[in-house]
């Protein structure tokens, strides 16, 4: 199974969890991250995990939210706790981030074996 960590980072702290988040899901799947301003192809990706800053400078809306809530979700979002404006994460959080990618690996390979 392939998985794409899309990221938009403004101070580093969104790219380091998208990087955490990558290891957890690459101890049992192949993982490409990529920063959206590459405009990365999802292609044949069978997991996608986008992450962006949302406080003040904002991302998505409830509907967007409700909409991608529809569209076959592993797992709720997560957020991860971010120091100040420019941080640094909060500590723990890298670890978090990398356990919470090894558990939507982990559902994303039982999916795909129960579908």
């Amino acid at each position: 199974m392939k998985a794409l960590v899309v990221y938009e980072s403004m101070f580093g702290n969104t790219e380091a969890v998208a990087r955490a988040l990558a290891e957890g899901l690459g101890e049992s799947l192949d993982v490409i991250v990529a920063d959206v301003q590459d405009r990365p192809a999802v292609g044949d990706a069978d997991v996608l995990v986008a992450g962006a800053p949302t406080h003040a400078f904002s991302l998505s809306r409830p509907s967007t939210r409700a909409d991608a809530a529809g569209k076959g979700e592993l797992a709720a979002a997560e957020t991860f706790a971010v120091g100040g404006v420019t941080g640094p994460l909060t500590d723990g959080e890298i670890t978090r981030a990398r356990r919470w990618g090894a558990e939507l690996a982990a559902i994303a390979r039982e999916r795909q074996h129960v579908g």
